[in-house]
């Protein structure tokens, strides 16, 4: 049996890209990256991506160094049996904080390795800037070659000025598998689970369309995930105040549903609040109207507490 709550706050996804035009010691000696560069890129043989998660790179200008116009940053990944590069190109979210636009980006899907190219557009002195940041995220691409299979795909970044190449990061790999929804089975336990978005879950979409939240739903951009923790983190495009989240909880078999249970959901207080009135419960099968057996029993602007004492209605 599943249950859906709607919730919403607000995650900002910012980068860091400092700039200074101070000279290095000759043009023409051997070039060495100028970047502190951390990737969120998980590894681990045991973890497997899918097209609905993201990676996060960030470059960071180090103290001393420069940037020049036409310099480029070169995230290159390579492609499966079918082609398709490792990661969705058209669906890169690039975030920078700049009081100016000094790069562009470009993408090529063409070349082997697929390429992500970040370009200044200018010479850039850090002391002009207010403030100076890049970042990336960008999400697995979902192929027949990755779907109910599992397909492992390797990144590389280097730094290129002119005809001078210096690596950022040498190799790093990831797994992906889109694996279809296994279900069937008796459920033995209690277990959550929290989304972004509304496309294609059993929420009241008509009531949200009604009372226009539905506006919020193209904010939801990825899931993000730093380990193996089942409690991801949800990406939004900052281009509103508010988005659409929703979270499940599975009830187990009729036979060990407890008598009550306490749900409560948080978010971190750095972040805008919960909208409470629209934290509502909802039956799958009902997606209209609010379970009666829940009820908001503690309710501060980052965290919402249910309850309910009749759960076996659920199973009736």
């Amino acid at each position: 049996m599943v249950l859906a709550i709607i919730v919403g706050t607000v995650i900002l996804i910012l980068g860091a890209f400092a700039f200074n035009n101070k000279a290095s010691a000759a043009d023409q000696a051997t070039l060495s990256s100028p970047f502190s560069m951390t990737d969120s890129i998980n590894s681990s043989k045991d973890y497997k991506y899918t097209s609905q998660e993201a990676i996060h790179f960030s470059f960071d200008l180090m103290k001393g160094e420069r940037i020049q116009k036409n310099d480029q940053i070169i995230i290159n990944v390579d492609k499966d049996g079918t082609g398709t590069p490792g990661f969705n190109l058209s669906s890169l979210q690039i975030n920078s904080i700049s009081s100016n636009n000094f790069f562009t980006v470009t993408t090529d899907g063409s070349s082997s390795p697929a390429k992500v190219i970040i370009t200044a557009t200018k010479d850039v002195d850090y002391s002009t800037l207010a403030q100076a940041g890049i970042s990336l995220y960008a999400k697995p691409s979902k192929s027949t070659a990755n779907t109910d299979k599992e397909a492992t795909y390797h990144v590389s970044i280097d730094y290129k000025r002119g005809n001078q190449t210096a690596n950022i990061l040498a190799d790093k790999s990831f797994n992906v598998d889109n694996s279809s929804s296994s279900g069937g089975g008796v459920v033995t336990k209690i277990s959550q689970q929290i989304f972004g978005g509304l496309s294609g879950l059993p929420v009241p979409t008509e009531k949200l369309k009604l009372n226009g939240e539905n506006r919020f739903d193209v904010n939801y951009y990825a899931d993000f995930n730093n380990d193996t923790s089942v409690n991801k983190g949800l990406l939004y495009w900052y281009t509103r105040n508010a988005f659409v989240a929703w979270a499940e909880i599975t009830l187990p078999d009729a036979k060990d549903v407890p008598k009550s249970l306490t749900w409560t959901l948080s978010t971190d207080p750095s972040n805008l609040p919960f909208y409470t009135p629209m934290m509502k419960v909802y039956k799958t099968g009902d997606n209209d109207h609010p379970t009666s057996e829940w009820s908001v029993v503690n309710s501060t602007p980052n965290k919402v507490t249910f309850k309910a004492t009749n759960l076996s209605k659920f199973h009736s």
